[in-house]
């Protein structure tokens, strides 16, 4: 039962589907962590993962692997640019623009997001683009603006010589781009996930649903319906697009872009009226997990 019981532990603390990622590569985080603390039995290392937030924190982040890039899948910026050019825009003269990258691994995407904004002329002081990773590591990484050219995929790089400078290492992020996102350790399972910051205009969230369980796909698309803005959009992976049956969101006219907009109320309640209390669509239009933000003293 020892496999079964830090399996269930994972899926209720970061909604962990362990078929995601495959056994093999769970027990080899399992025994790194058993050998940093010089535990044999895995029995025994079960009972200090129970006893232990702080050792369940260092297994989580023995499973969470960044994989990520700067302008990944570039469509998507692309379509971010055409949307806020020809939908937000219009609506919101002079407004302050709110984007959110969760998760943020390494920093990759939510600085593609700030240089994308400010190459597409979009003022500095006009936006603010958060990051959240439920991994400590990877935003202490991702604050230090240092990269291999591992992290440059694209073929076009014009975007490196203009807001990098290069050392015999490393390529190191401008501190203009760096000092424009702001970074936080969260869990969108967290029930007071973000609270305080509101909601935001565009939120990329994507390669995620992948790997939870079904009930934590349900948790974290009804946050992401309570933070993005009525007229916001959401991005996701590819390969995430079928699973936004029966949400609060409809697909956005995006060719390969792989984003959604937030159904408006009037279709939440007309799906309720037409579904049973047990289908997905009731369940949605009832907001059935809420944040908890608690009151600033």
């Amino acid at each position: 039962m020892t496999d079964l019981e830090i399996e269930a532990l994972l899926q209720k603390t970061m909604g962990l589907k362990v078929a995601s990622i495959g056994k093999a590569a769970l027990n080899r985080s399992i025994q790194r962590r058993m050998k940093a603390l010089s535990i044999d039995d895995k029995a025994a290392y079960c009972k200090k993962l129970k006893s232990s937030n702080l050792e369940l924190k260092e297994l989580i982040e023995e499973v969470v692997i960044p994989e990520t890039w700067f302008f990944r899948d570039p469509k998507t910026f692309q379509a971010m640019s055409q949307y806020l050019k020809t939908q937000w825009s219009p609506k919101h003269k002079n407004s302050f623009l709110k984007v959110l990258s969760v998760p943020c691994s390494t920093g990759e995407e939510p600085y593609s997001l700030t240089m994308s904004l400010l190459s597409s002329g979009w003022p500095a002081e006009k936006f603010a683009v958060h990051a959240v990773d439920i991994s400590s590591r990877s935003i202490a990484l991702a604050k230090k603006g240092l990269y291999s050219e591992h992290s440059f995929r694209d073929s076009d790089l014009a975007y490196r010589t203009l807001y990098f400078q290069k050392s015999p290492r490393y390529y190191t992020l401008n501190k203009n781009i760096r000092d424009k996102v702001h970074f936080h350790t969260g869990n969108i399972l967290n029930r007071a996930f973000l609270c305080g910051l509101g909601q935001f205009d565009i939120i990329f969230f994507r390669n995620v649903l992948i790997y939870f369980d079904t009930h934590s796909r349900h948790q974290a698309l009804v946050t992401l319906d309570q933070i993005l803005a009525n007229d916001g959009i959401l991005f996701v992976g590819h390969a995430e697009t079928n699973l936004f049956s029966n949400s609060p969101f409809i697909p956005a006219p995006f060719t390969q872009a792989y984003a959604f907009l937030k159904k408006s109320k009037l279709q939440l309640n007309a799906e309720a009226r037409n579904s049973s209390p047990s289908e997905p669509a009731a369940k949605f239009a009832k907001n059935s997990y809420t944040l908890k933000c608690k009151q600033p003293t």
